[in-house]
């Protein structure tokens, strides 16, 4: 009962001290000013009154100018404490009774204008007073709210979409492209009509019929009638190639028309075309790529916009093509902003999901380590080294985060040294698979082969023990991180090394 109830403790605490902390301190020190204004001077309460009244007024008449929340709740908090401390020392002095009508309009107004100021954050408390779980989700996943560089892309997106009519948006799976584009959509929809096309599900057949019918659905919900879509999807009916297609693009006039006429259709709209073509890269089949490459070129232009999303390397994979060709459908191409494995750590950890791990328990993943003395002399490399971390999807960062919190907790806790192997396995498994794949149950870890030169795989058992040179191992900055790892698991390397520096069995 009483680890439950710790682990309780420790889960509201760290849910709610970083909404409560700025409040708390807040009235704290305006409680201790106020009582050494009170209670160690005089003052006329009508005078106090009508200053308060004068602050307040032009506080309210601010913020509804500004709209600036924080600087509302702050003098919120400031003079609703204030006046509390104010009517108690009043009622202390037994003042009550001697108040008049202009005493008892002055509060009243003061009270009001206070509790204006306050709605703000009363909101915010009754959210998490009610513990949604919307509030809590949303704080999770925002990538917007929890990351400065989701900021900067989402406006990076929008300059794009205002200058050019196809563009693309790269990034590797899991970096949230797909979210990003819904707060797009969120904050650009008195401007576009969003049409997301879930391209996975598209054949080759029906890649040009899947995408008009998109267009013509959002013209249909908009009163707008077009015959031209279905035209078109007539013309296509007979053709079964690529070639078949492209010979009708180039030869036919009758296709060309009906396209401009479903473009000057779309012209009708209140307001811009934006096309989201969806992980294109996932497509395994590359003439439907091009069959989509083909027909987003027709219909591209100022009021019709194109935006793909993929990973480069992926797609370039998939239409083994070099990243020329991707140019000519393309042109204009931004990366999502690489966000540190420590940011992505640090501020998922704030977000109130965990409540068994902490940010500073990661710290040590990117600490210098010191290799043993004796170690070093027999493998032949100087020190210190780290294990050095690139940028993952943040999507793969909260996969590792949820299966150390859930290992963990379902361990009923456990002390630091436990913590940063169970960290360091799971780091294994979910961004160094290569590696979690040669560990084996039946099989020491330090007799893993995990290090390797011109294609031979040696264990660091067998580095220890052979007199071979071995200054060239690390050269390959992989060696270096599989070595990292190890020591960042504490094995004892000194008791295994026999009187020559060599490898003992025992």
């Amino acid at each position: 009962m009483s680890k439950w109830l710790r682990s309780f403790c420790r889960k509201m605490i760290r849910r709610y001290l970083p909404f409560w902390k700025p409040f708390v301190r807040t009235i704290c020190v305006t409680s201790f000013l106020s009582f050494g204004l009170f209670y160690f001077k005089d003052i006329d309460s009508v005078l106090y009154l009508k200053f308060v009244y004068a602050v307040l007024f032009f506080v309210v008449a601010s913020y509804c100018v500004t709209r600036n929340s924080k600087f509302s709740t702050f003098y919120g908090l400031v003079f609703g404490t204030n006046l509390i401390i104010f009517l108690v020392r009043l009622y202390q002095m037994g003042y009550w009774l001697s108040w008049d009508i202009v005493d008892i309009f002055f509060l009243s107004y003061a009270i009001f204008l206070v509790a204006f100021l306050l709605n703000v954050p009363l909101s915010k408390l009754l959210c998490f007073l009610k513990l949604q779980k919307k509030c809590i989700g949303k704080s999770e996943n925002d990538y917007r709210n929890l990351f400065s560089e989701r900021r900067y892309d989402l406006n990076l997106i929008a300059n794009y979409l205002r200058k050019y009519n196809v563009i693309g948006v790269e990034s590797k799976w899991g970096d949230g492209k797909t979210f990003l584009f819904e707060l797009l959509k969120e904050e650009c929809k008195s401007k576009y009509f969003f049409v997301k096309i879930g391209v996975m599900s598209v054949t080759t057949d029906i890649v040009e019929k899947f995408i008009l019918n998109e267009i013509n659905h959002l013209l249909e919900n908009e009163n707008i009638f077009s015959l031209a879509s279905q035209k078109i999807n007539n013309l296509l009916s007979s053709q079964n190639s690529l070639s078949a297609v492209m010979d009708l693009l180039l030869k036919s006039n009758s296709y060309t028309n009906q396209i401009d006429i479903l473009k000057r259709d779309v012209l009708k709209l209140s307001k811009k075309i934006v096309l989201v073509f969806e992980d294109i890269d996932r497509i395994s089949d590359k003439d439907a790529i091009y069959k989509i490459f083909s027909i987003a070129e027709s219909l591209s232009c100022n009021y019709i916009k194109i935006v793909y999303q993929y990973n480069e390397d992926d797609l370039l994979a998939v239409l083994k093509k070099e990243k020329i060709y991707l140019e000519k459908y393309i042109p204009y191409t931004m990366k999502l902003t690489p966000i540190s494995f420590r940011k992505v750590v640090k501020k998922l950890c704030k977000c109130g999901k965990y409540s068994n791990i902490e940010a500073d328990d990661f710290q040590f993943l990117q600490q210098e380590i010191l290799i043993p003395k004796d170690v070093s002399t027999r493998i032949e490399i100087e020190g210190p080294i780290s294990l050095q971390i690139p940028s993952f999807s943040i999507r793969k960062v909260i996969i590792f985060l949820d299966s150390v919190e859930n290992y963990i907790t379902s361990q009923s806790g456990c002390d630091t040294k436990t913590k940063r192997t169970i960290i360091l396995f799971y780091f294994i498994k979910h961004f160094l698979y290569d590696v979690y794949n040669k560990i084996s149950e039946k099989e020491k870890f330090l007799d893993t082969k995990l290090f390797e030169w011109e294609g031979v795989f040696y264990s660091i058992k067998e580095l220890l023990n052979d007199d071979y040179e071995k200054r060239n191992l690390w050269t390959l900055e992989r060696n270096k991180q599989m070595l990292a790892i190890l020591l960042l698991f504490d094995f004892e390397f000194e008791p295994i090394l026999d009187a020559n520096g060599g490898y003992s069995e025992n």
